[in-house]
């Protein structure tokens, strides 16, 4: 067992330094070692010289050994710029530490001052990051618009194409975008009819009027094209080809389908061509339906033969 001697104190002999021998280690592992308080405010970088705390002490700071503690004031950890070159920022690696993401601060230029808090549960499939309606938290919700894709379709071939069932007190304006679409069959006619309760109205109450721009190779004019009154349908555009390269696309607009004091309406623009005499036409016009009540939906078909194409609803919200 080593000798041992207690005291109290130890004295310098001369001044206020205590001077431990080289190669002599002061062991205080059992006790308290006092320093006073004017050693310890000169303790800092300044005269800490490389390696008086060794490394190997450094790289036993775990996770479990670093427990950082915020106040009402004070963050528990600082992540700081540098002047001229970088806002402070934080890094997350990857498992094996070869990349990561990095959170940034705003530029200084910016003030910026502010507390971002978390929500207080993970969100649902979709849902998107927010600021709550009191503007003290972020939150998780479901992203809301004004104009909503509701529905789409696309065929290569069949004798209707029905968009039913979508119409609701959410939107009060609704959008078709018709692209690709042609008729089997040349020189047929793209027509449409309002549906209720999920089937076509076919009575002879409908009516419409386009007009039609054509340019070809030998002129151009306006005229009025196609219209109707009494029909079974509304017709989009006079007969026209089946070919590919020219296929047809429509912009067709619903005002406030489930209104049942008005009769239904729809105002379409569209552009085809007739191929076979190098006319090519945009079309522009409105139909409607002369018995009130709420629609379901719309059907689109030909005067004879099936189409095809893509069909794509969406809902606008007042």
């Amino acid at each position: 067992m080593p000798s041992r001697i207690k005291v109290d104190e130890i004295a310098g002999s001369s001044g206020n330094t205590i001077t431990i021998p080289s190669g002599q280690t002061l062991d205080a592992s059992s006790g308290t070692l006092t320093l006073p308080a004017s050693a310890l405010s000169t303790l800092n970088a300044s005269n800490l010289s490389s390696g008086t705390v060794p490394n190997a002490r450094l790289s036993g700071i775990t996770r479990d050994k670093l427990d950082l503690i915020s106040t009402a004031s004070d963050a528990s950890i600082v992540a700081k710029g540098t002047t001229g070159v970088t806002d402070g920022y934080i890094q997350l690696n990857c498992s094996e530490n070869s990349h990561g993401i990095k959170i940034k601060s705003p530029v200084h230029a910016s003030g910026a001052n502010y507390t971002l808090v978390m929500p207080p549960s993970l969100g649902t499939s979709n849902q998107v990051l927010r600021m709550n309606s009191g503007a003290t938290a972020l939150e998780f919700a479901t992203a809301s618009s004004d104009f909503v894709k509701l529905a789409s379709t696309t065929t290569a071939s069949a004798a209707s194409i029905s968009l039913d069932g979508y119409f609701s007190s959410t939107y009060d304006f609704y959008v078709i975008y018709v692209t690709n679409y042609n008729n089997a069959t040349s020189s047929q006619y793209p027509q449409v009819r309002f549906r209720r309760s999920n089937a076509d109205v076919t009575t002879s109450n409908y009516l419409f009027n386009s007009g039609r721009l054509m340019r070809s190779s030998g002129g151009h004019d306006l005229l009025s094209a196609e219209n109707g009154y009494n029909q079974s349908y509304i017709r989009l555009n006079q007969d026209s080809d089946n070919n590919t390269i020219t296929a047809h696309s429509y912009v067709i607009q619903i005002p406030n389908p489930l209104d049942t004091t008005v009769y239904p309406a729809i105002i379409f623009d569209g552009v085809s061509t007739n191929f076979g005499n190098g006319d090519h036409y945009r079309r522009f016009g409105f139909g409607r339906l002369l018995t009130s009540g709420a629609l379901s939906g719309i059907t689109f078909f030909s005067s004879s033969g099936n189409i095809s194409g893509t069909f794509k609803l969406y809902g606008i919200k007042a």
